[in-house]
């Protein structure tokens, strides 16, 4: 399968602890998109994957994603 040039390798998962200080986003404020993929990656219980470049950029500003827990997802 080709990798689209608009695509970003990923990296989710649950981290230890939670800062009092974390940038959190939660699940409901995510974009449409974001929502899906990362709903996706969770159900899927995926580690890594990649992520359309806006969507991706999306998630990772924030520390963590609240969604059935805490996520931090990374570029890869």
């Amino acid at each position: 399968m080709a990798v689209s040039s608009d695509e970003s390798p990923i990296r989710i998962y649950q981290p230890d602890t939670v800062p009092e200080d974390a940038r959190v986003a939660h699940f409901d404020e995510l974009s449409d998109p974001a929502k899906e993929r990362l709903f996706m990656l969770v159900s899927a219980g995926a580690d890594r994957g990649r992520l359309e470049l806006t969507t991706a950029t999306e998630l990772v500003q924030y520390d963590l994603v609240k969604f059935t827990d805490y996520y931090c997802v990374d570029f890869a």
